[in-house]
C-alpha cells in the first residue's frame, strides 16, 4: 500500500509541479524553528493526546511549522506564532490572524496530506521537499477537500481507526495563489 501511495503521489505531483512555487526558508528561520520544535515537544508531552499518539512528533511539528514559514515567505507577511501553550488555543485556521479563515497543510514529499473529514475552512496545501524547501501548491476549498478524500492514504492505522481524518488526493485540483491579494480575493468569495 505504501509503495502504491508514493507512486500515485509522484504521478499527481509531477504532473502539476510546474504550477507550484518553490520556497526556500532562510537559515536563521530554520535555526529558530528547530529550537521551537524541541521546546514545543517538551510542553506537548504533558497533554494526554500527545502521550497516546507521540509517534514522529519532531518531524510532524517541524513539517507543519516549516509550511507556515514558507507561506510567510511566500506572502511577504508575518503571522507565524512560535508561542507554546495548550493545543486547544492553537486549533484554528493558520491565517486567522491575517483575517483569512484558511489553514495550512504541509506534508513530506511522497505522502498525501491528512485533513479532517468534515473541514470547516479551506487549506493551503504545501509539500516539504527538503528541511528548508517547500512547494506551495495552492488552496483546497472545502468542496475540494470533501470531494478528494481517501482513507487508504492515511499511513497510520491508529489515525485511520479514529475516523476523523482522511487523506487528500486532490493536489491536481488546487486553486493557485500568487500573492496575498489572491487569498484576500478568496475570502471575499467565501470559499467553500
Amino acid at each position: 500500500m505504501i509503495e502504491s501511495n508514493i507512486k500515485l503521489f509522484e504521478e499527481k505531483f509531477e504532473s502539476c509541479k510546474r504550477y507550484f512555487d518553490e520556497i526556500v526558508i532562510p537559515k536563521h528561520k530554520i535555526i529558530k524553528l528547530e529550537k521551537f520544535v524541541r521546546e514545543v515537544i517538551k510542553e506537548k508531552n504533558k497533554e494526554q493526546h500527545h502521550q497516546i499518539d507521540n509517534c514522529n512528533e519532531y518531524k510532524r511539528f517541524y513539517t507543519g511549522m516549516l509550511g507556515e514559514l514558507a507561506i510567510e515567505e511566500y506572502l511577504g507577511v508575518t503571522f507565524v506564532d512560535l508561542s507554546i501553550g495548550n493545543s486547544g488555543k492553537y486549533n484554528r485556521a493558520d491565517l486567522k490572524d491575517l483575517g483569512v479563515n484558511i489553514g495550512i497543510k504541509t506534508v513530506e514529499y511522497g505522502k498525501f496530506p491528512v485533513v479532517t473529514k468534515n473541514p470547516t475552512y479551506p487549506e493551503i496545501i504545501n509539500i516539504k521537499f527538503a528541511c528548508n524547501k517547500v512547494y506551495v501548491c495552492g488552496v483546497a476549498t472545502i468542496s475540494i477537500l470533501k470531494s478528494h478524500q481517501d482513507d487508504n492514504l492515511i499511513l497510520s492505522k491508529k489515525l485511520r481507526e479514529r475516523n476523523v481524518k482522511t487523506g487528500f488526493d486532490g493536489i491536481n485540483c488546487l486553486i493557485p495563489i500568487k500573492n496575498y491579494y489572491d487569498i484576500k480575493k478568496l475570502r471575499k468569495l467565501k470559499v467553500s
